[in-house]
């Protein structure tokens, strides 16, 4: 019980920003659907943007991860969940049409 006490303790003080998280996620969406058309050019843009921002998506999975299941944020909660299923719902087209495209799916790797 101690320890698991002491683990939420740490995940508390080190949580990761949830707002950085879903900014940095509608951002990924975007560079998806403006370069859907041209997935080498969405693949150099993706890496370029993950390599600069993908920390705060790395960094609060990697922080949900060490949770407990039952600790874990809800983020299809108000105010985030409204706004990840549209970016998610924006990346698809994109995504579909170049999750086979080597440049994509090393730049997805990254996370």
């Amino acid at each position: 019980m101690i320890a698991i006490g002491a683990l939420l303790l740490l995940a508390a003080c080190e949580k990761p920003s949830t707002e950085a998280y879903v900014r940095a996620t509608e951002k990924l969406a975007l560079i998806v659907e403006r370069h859907e058309r041209d997935c080498t050019s969405m693949g150099r843009a993706l890496k370029r943007f993950i390599e600069k921002e993908g920390g705060a998506i790395r960094d609060y999975q990697a922080h949900q991860n060490r949770l407990p299941k039952k600790h874990r944020a809800k983020l299809e909660a108000r105010p985030y969940g409204p706004r990840l299923r549209r970016a998610m719902e924006r990346m698809v087209p994109g995504h579909q049409r170049c999750l086979e495209h080597d440049a994509v799916r090393e730049a997805f790797l990254l996370l």
